[in-house]
C-alpha cells in the first residue's frame, strides 16, 4: 500500500509538516492557494526551532518575552 498525503497550506506549519513527511519517505503533495512571495509571518520562530533548523545563535536579533496578536476581527491575545 502506498501512503500519499496532501498538505493544504504552505505557511510555516504546512511547509514543516510537508518536509517532515517527505523525509519519512511518504509521498507528499503541498498545496498553496496564493503564491505571492508575501511574508507569511512576522519573522518570529519558537526557540525550539533554533536547534532543529541549526540556526547560528549569533544571527538571532532579539528574543521575544511578550507579544500581542490581533486578529482581523479585532480579537486580541496577549502572550507572555
Amino acid at each position: 500500500m502506498t501512503l500519499r498525503v496532501a498538505v493544504v497550506g504552505g505557511g510555516p506549519a504546512g511547509s514543516c509538516a510537508a518536509e517532515t513527511l517527505v523525509k519519512a519517505g511518504i509521498e507528499t503533495y503541498l498545496f498553496e492557494r496564493k503564491l505571492d512571495n508575501a511574508k507569511p509571518c512576522g519573522g518570529a520562530i519558537p526557540l525550539c526551532m533554533v536547534d532543529e533548523f541549526q540556526i547560528p545563535p549569533e544571527i538571532i536579533d532579539r528574543r521575544v518575552r511578550r507579544m500581542k496578536m490581533i486578529s482581523p476581527s479585532n480579537v486580541e491575545v496577549d502572550i507572555a
